[in-house]
C-alpha cells in the first residue's frame, strides 16, 4: 500500500483532537475518503515511524490498533504540518519533486515555517 501523507497528517490532527481516556481504535475509525485497511496501515506506519504510542488489539475478526497518544516527534511533526496552506504548498513542492521522504518534508515544513515567520 503506498503511503499517502495527507492520511498521515489527518491521523496525527484525530489523534491531538483526542480528549478520551482510553484513545482511539482504528477499527470503526472514519475519515472521509481512506478506507478502513488504509487508515488501518498508516496508523501503523505511524507507530513505526515513532510518531504514536499504541498496542495491536487485532483479533481473527480484523485488524485493530488502539492508539493511547502522540510522541514527541509525532507533535513536532504535526506543529510543522498544520496549518494548511503551508501543508498544501509543502506537498505542492513534493508532488512536483517527485515525492519525498518523511524528513525531507518535514524539514521543508520547517523552512517554509521560518520563512513565513520572517527567520
Amino acid at each position: 500500500m503506498k503511503r499517502d501523507m495527507n492520511l498521515v497528517r489527518s491521523l496525527l490532527l484525530m489523534i491531538e483532537a483526542d480528549e478520551s481516556q482510553h484513545g482511539l481504535e482504528t477499527e470503526g475509525l472514519e475519515i472521509e475518503g481512506w478506507n478502513s485497511e488504509q487508515i488501518h496501515h498508516h496508523a501503523l506506519i505511524l507507530l513505526d515511524a515513532g510518531f504514536i504510542t499504541a498496542w495491536d488489539v487485532s483479533t481473527q475478526g480484523g485488524d485493530c490498533l488502539c492508539i493511547q497518544r502522540l510522541t514527541w516527534a509525532g507533535h513536532e511533526f504535526l506543529d510543522v504540518a498544520r496549518e494548511p496552506t503551508r501543508w498544501q504548498k509543502a506537498m505542492s513542492l513534493a508532488q512536483n519533486a517527485g515525492g519525498v521522504s518523511l524528513p525531507v518534508l518535514q524539514g521543508l515544513l520547517t523552512q517554509l515555517l521560518s520563512k513565513s515567520m520572517g527567520i
